[in-house]
């Protein structure tokens, strides 16, 4: 919830931009209002199911993905630029989404790699179609680049920004908190839920410790 809630909540400085949810299963739409309306997040989000509304996992991402570009150009218009985002880099900064909107504007992708070989974001041009996504290995340590040549080869250049680390694994969290004070204002919600939970675990050791003396 705490890096759902700060990837939302950077965009409250975004005013001309149309904020889509995607969601997964299907029947979390009413706690997903609840958690939204609770914490003030911008009122100009709007929740879209994912295709098979089962989960989103990586099994069926291209063909989630593929479904929600499609479906926005035709909400939108076949005009616009579409940018999507995950809920696992809280830290992302606001100015590196503003960078690919830009980019996307001026007719190029823009992706920002993570660290374990996925990405944390792609901005597309609006000419971009659903095939984008064909044929990536998700969860992979080849997605980025695989997207990147999967955009090549429909005519699309891609810029590639900054190296994120995304927080998918126990030790991706604990390296992240271990550096946390870099991050701290970028996902402050995130931040405040790790401080709690490791420092409740220092004082369980801390017992244990005692004890066992």
């Amino acid at each position: 919830k705490a890096m759902l809630l700060d990837t939302l909540l950077k965009f409250r400085q975004l005013q001309k931009t149309n904020k889509i949810l995607v969601y997964a299963p299907s029947n979390s739409k009413p706690d997903l209002r609840k958690i939204l309306a609770a914490d003030g997040v911008d009122s100009s989000w709007q929740l879209s199911p994912a295709i098979g509304s089962v989960s989103l996992g990586s099994s069926n991402l291209s063909l989630i993905l593929g479904d929600a570009l499609e479906r926005n150009r035709k909400a939108f218009g076949e005009g616009s630029c579409q940018t999507f985002i995950g809920m696992d880099c809280p830290h992302l900064k606001l100015s590196d989404v503003v960078s690919g909107f830009e980019c996307a504007a001026s007719g190029r992708a823009m992706i920002l790699p993570a660290n374990d070989g996925g990405y944390v974001m792609l901005s597309l041009p609006a000419e971009t179609t659903a095939e984008a996504f064909d044929g990536i290995f998700w969860s992979s340590e080849k997605t980025c680049q695989m997207q990147i040549e999967r955009l090549k080869s429909l005519g699309i250049d891609t810029v590639v920004g900054d190296t994120y680390t995304d927080l998918d694994t126990p030790r991706d969290i604990e390296s992240f908190y271990e550096n946390s004070k870099h991050f701290e204002e970028d996902c402050p919600l995130t931040f405040e839920v790790l401080r709690k939970c490791f420092e409740a675990t220092e004082e369980a050791d801390g017992e244990g410790m005692a004890t066992e003396n």
